[in-house]
């Protein structure tokens, strides 16, 4: 059983993942918050992203206890293009930036 544990901002937590539970699927392989977890690990590191991704699940406990929301996955393709969007717009604006007009081609 994996776990992180300690104090963040005065609040003591104790977060526990059992890898061979099912409900170890919110940050598996095809799911958004794991997508969102190997993102953050590569550009952050992995000490970070785990202090980030704690963070999240934090948030998003808070609001479904809160508000009543429900948690509903959208997949790690919803989140791949979602960011490919993002990347798209920002190398738009990039070229902009420089002088330069970006076309697109369509896929063969």
């Amino acid at each position: 059983m994996a776990g992180l544990q300690g104090f963040y901002r005065g609040i003591y937590f104790d977060v526990r993942l059992d890898a061979h539970s099912s409900n170890s699927e919110p940050l598996g392989k095809y799911s958004y918050l794991g997508a969102r977890f190997r993102r953050f690990r590569t550009r952050l590191g992995a000490p970070v992203a785990i202090k980030a991704m704690a963070a999240k699940l934090a948030r998003l406990i808070y609001r479904m206890l809160r508000y009543g929301m429900k948690y509903v996955d959208k997949g790690a393709a919803t989140y791949q293009a979602q960011h490919r969007q993002l990347q798209i717009k920002q190398l738009k604006w990039k070229a902009a930036t420089l002088g330069y007009q970006l076309i697109g081609v369509p896929a063969a």
